[in-house]
């Protein structure tokens, strides 16, 4: 008995040691550069983003059914616009983090699902949703033009499909921060994207929310409040990197 016990014993000591020993939990996701350290307020744990992810997932699910179901099963406000509209929310930010976990681990948080992204940005997104949802109680006529809503389902389809494909063909060249050195593993790419939710706002046919990110995103002064610094900071950054391995390669 006494030989059983100590063996329990010592497995359990070895376990814990082992444990103790372990730098990261396979589950975890911890960047390995500073530069994408977690610095958001939702909790870089594997419940954090279990809980992200489940909340993710049913509000995709939800606005899909929504839209897939007969217009006269569900309250008037509902439509087929709103709830694609909120089922694409939720699989961007969703595929933003299953992307970097599957091509890009190295910079893999919770961060990844980008729904920290400012202020400015979640005021864009709910502005262009108020917007909506008033016109098509006051005037619901201004949102039945032929083909208008189509035309921003299959933009942002293909959309969602070109940023992802692009994020996997660059796989750890790619950040959502902005790289201010070139990392000798860094291979630069000619697709960049740039998008502030045209396609979303083209999709709820909103005339209105194709023009809010115009003056929602500016400065007091005419700089541009919520993209521009990383836009202009990252574009001027990767003109220079081109150059100096334009330079290099020609000399």
């Amino acid at each position: 008995m006494a030989t059983d016990s100590d063996a329990q014993f010592d497995r359990l000591h070895e376990r814990t040691r082992q444990r103790a020993n372990m730098t990261q939990n396979p589950l975890e996701t911890n960047p390995v550069s500073s530069a994408n350290a977690h610095r958001g307020t939702i909790p870089n744990t594997p419940l954090g983003s279990s809980t992200v992810a489940f909340l993710l997932g049913a509000t995709f699910g939800i606005g899909l059914f929504a839209t897939l179901v007969d217009e006269f099963s569900r309250p008037r406000w509902l439509t087929y616009q709103v709830s694609f509209y909120l089922a694409s929310w939720a699989f961007f930010h969703w595929a933003e983090f299953a992307v970097t976990a599957g091509w890009n681990l190295e910079k893999c948080s919770v961060d990844s699902y980008l729904l920290e992204n400012g202020s400015m940005y979640h005021i864009a997104h709910s502005g262009a949703l108020v917007e909506y949802l008033i016109t098509v109680y006051l005037w619901p006529s201004n949102k039945t033009h032929p083909y208008v809503s189509q035309i921003g389902v299959v933009l942002v389809v293909l959309g969602q499909v070109l940023r992802s494909a692009a994020m996997i063909h660059a796989s750890t060249s790619f950040s959502h921060s902005v790289a201010f050195q070139k990392r000798d593993s860094h291979t630069l790419h000619d697709l960049t994207e740039k998008k502030a939710g045209s396609d979303t706002h083209l999709m709820q046919d909103s005339s209105i929310g194709l023009l809010e990110p115009t003056p929602v995103l500016k400065r007091k002064k005419g700089r541009w409040y919520a993209f521009s610094d990383k836009t202009t900071s990252s574009t001027g950054d990767m003109l220079e990197l081109k150059f100096h391995s334009y330079h290099d390669t020609t000399l």
